[in-house]
């Protein structure tokens, strides 16, 4: 099956990145956080094609944009981690 996200980084945001969808009804967004001491592609690595896989028998996939956070989740402290999560809702979902 042919890929319906396109991958992006994320200017405002360096380590983060999205993979948007290439449908025009695309209503939704999806944001994945990853785990204390995770990242954002180690922790979601391939998740591309396994949402494309799935887009023929879940057709909702292919109207999601999704969002991938990328925080320093050991060094931080959870209130600027915190704050940082809004900062990068505010600009995906305004």
């Amino acid at each position: 099956m042919a890929a319906v996200h396109t991958e992006v980084p994320l200017v405002f945001d360096p380590g983060s990145y999205a993979l948007l969808s290439e449908d025009s009804s695309t209503d939704i967004a999806v944001v994945f956080v990853h785990g204390f001491g995770g990242h954002p592609e180690k922790t979601w690595r391939n998740f591309q094609e396994l949402v494309d896989s799935f887009a023929g028998s879940f057709p909702l996939w292919q109207r999601c944009d999704l969002y991938f956070f990328k925080y320093e989740s050991i060094s931080a402290h959870i209130k600027d981690s915190s704050r940082k999560l809004r900062v990068f809702l505010d600009h995906c979902c305004p």
